[in-house]
C-alpha cells in the first residue's frame, strides 16, 4: 500500500509539472503573438492599395523578456544552493518550485503586454490590504469610461479620397447627416469637392498625401522624411492654397511619415499658426503625430476603424454596425470610409438603421476639442 500511495504521490506530482508548463507556455504565447484589441481592430487602409498596416515599435513598449528570464533564473540558482546546503528539498519540491516561478512568471508577462488580469489569490498571512472588489454598476463604469455625461453616444464618421469621384460624395451629402470631408489635392476635382462641400454647410479637411513605410502606391506629390523642413513647409502650404476650407488635415497613407518626429513637428506648427486640427488616420500602430499635436497644441484625433477595406457592400455595412458597436462601448468612436459608390450606398443603408438604435452622428472636430 506505501508503494501505491508513493506511485500516485508521483503521478500527482507529474501532472502538477505537465499542467504547469502547458500553461506557462499558452501564457507566453499568447503575450507575444496576440495583437491588442486596438492593433487587431484598426484595419489597414485600404488607401494604401492594399499594404497592411505598417508597425513601428516603440522601445518602451516591447516587454522585457531578457529582464523576467534573468529574475528566475537567479531563483533557480539560489534554491539549487539552498537544497546543497541543507540538503533537505527534495526533486519533486524543487519541481513545483520552478513550475510555480515560471507560470507567474507568465502571468505577469500576459498582465504587462495585454492587460489581461489573471486573477491574484492574496495569502491570509499578508499583512497588506486587499484589491477592492468591483461591483457591477463599477464595471460598467469601468467599460464605458468615456461615455458623455448626457449619456448619448457619438460616432464621427470622415470620409476620405474626395476630388475623384463627385457622384459619390453627392450621395453623402444627401443623407442628412454631419459628415467631415477629407478632400485630396492635387485632384482633378479638388476645389469643386471642397467648394460644393462647403456650401452645404459642412467641414472640409485636407487630406494629405504622406511616405509609407512600403513606398508602394504612394502619390505623385507626399511629405516624405526625406524633404527639409521647408520642404515640407511648402508641400503643406501649398494644399492649404488648394484647399482654403480647410479646418484640419489628416494623412493619406503616411504610415512612415508619422512615425517621425520631425516631420510631425513640422506639420504641427504649420497647423498651429493656421488653428487647424489633425486627424490621424492610423495608418500605424504607433504615431508620433500625437506627441507633436500636444507640443503645439493642436487638437487630435485618431481613428478607430476604417470600415470599407473590402468592396462588399455587405461587409461594410457590417464594419459601419461595429464602428457603432465601439461607439456604444467608450461612448464616441470615429470611423474612415472613402468616396466610393459601394460605401457611399452602405453609409446609405445603415445611417436610419443607426439612428434609430440610438446614435447620434457628430462632426469629427468635436472629437477633437476644437
Amino acid at each position: 500500500m506505501p508503494t501505491r500511495k508513493r506511485r500516485n504521490s508521483r503521478k500527482t506530482g507529474s501532472h502538477k509539472f505537465f499542467w504547469g508548463i502547458l500553461l506557462a507556455g499558452a501564457a507566453l504565447t499568447a503575450a507575444c503573438y496576440f495583437p491588442s484589441p486596438d492593433d487587431r481592430e484598426a484595419a489597414p487602409d485600404s488607401e494604401e492599395k492594399g499594404i497592411e498596416i505598417q508597425s513601428v515599435p516603440n522601445g518602451q513598449d516591447i516587454p522585457q523578456y531578457g529582464e523576467s528570464k534573468a529574475q528566475d533564473s537567479q531563483a533557480d540558482v539560489d534554491s539549487e544552493h539552498k537544497d546543497t546546503d541543507t540538503n533537505k528539498t527534495s526533486l519533486e519540491e524543487k519541481v513545483r518550485e520552478f513550475t510555480s516561478q515560471t507560470v507567474k512568471a507568465a502571468e505577469k508577462q500576459v498582465r504587462k503586454t495585454t492587460g489581461n488580469a489573471f486573477s491574484e489569490k492574496k495569502s491570509p498571512s499578508s499583512g497588506s490590504s486587499s484589491a477592492k472588489a468591483v461591483t457591477p454598476d463599477e464595471k460598467k463604469t469601468q467599460n464605458r469610461v468615456n461615455l458623455p455625461a448626457d449619456g448619448k453616444v457619438r460616432l464621427a464618421v470622415c470620409i476620405d479620397d474626395a476630388g475623384r469621384d463627385l457622384n459619390s460624395q453627392r450621395v453623402y451629402e444627401g443623407l442628412g447627416i454631419p459628415l467631415t470631408l477629407a478632400v485630396m489635392p492635387n485632384e482633378p476635382h479638388t476645389s469643386e469637392a471642397a467648394a460644393e462641400w462647403k456650401s452645404k454647410g459642412m467641414p472640409v479637411i485636407i487630406h494629405q498625401p504622406m511616405e509609407s513605410v512600403s513606398g508602394k502606391g504612394m502619390e505623385k506629390i507626399v511629405i516624405k522624411d526625406s524633404m527639409s523642413d521647408e520642404q515640407i513647409r511648402s508641400l503643406i502650404r501649398q494644399s492649404i492654397q488648394q484647399i482654403p476650407q480647410a479646418s484640419g488635415m489628416n494623412n493619406h497613407q503616411g504610415s512612415k511619415a508619422t512615425t517621425d518626429k520631425r516631420v510631425m513637428k513640422i506639420v504641427m506648427s504649420e497647423l498651429a499658426s493656421r488653428n487647424m486640427f489633425f486627424f490621424d488616420s492610423a495608418t500605424n500602430t504607433y504615431t508620433e503625430a500625437d506627441k507633436a499635436a500636444a507640443l503645439y497644441h493642436v487638437p487630435y484625433a485618431r481613428n478607430n476603424l476604417f470600415v470599407d477595406n473590402s468592396a462588399d457592400v455587405d461587409a461594410i455595412c457590417r464594419m459601419i454596425q461595429k464602428g457603432a458597436e465601439r461607439a456604444r462601448k467608450n461612448g464616441s468612436a470615429i470611423i474612415i470610409g472613402h468616396c466610393r459608390p459601394n460605401t457611399a450606398a452602405a453609409f446609405k443603408k445603415m445611417v436610419p438603421k443607426l439612428k434609430a438604435e440610438g446614435i447620434e452622428f457628430v462632426y469629427l472636430s468635436s472629437l477633437t476639442g476644437k
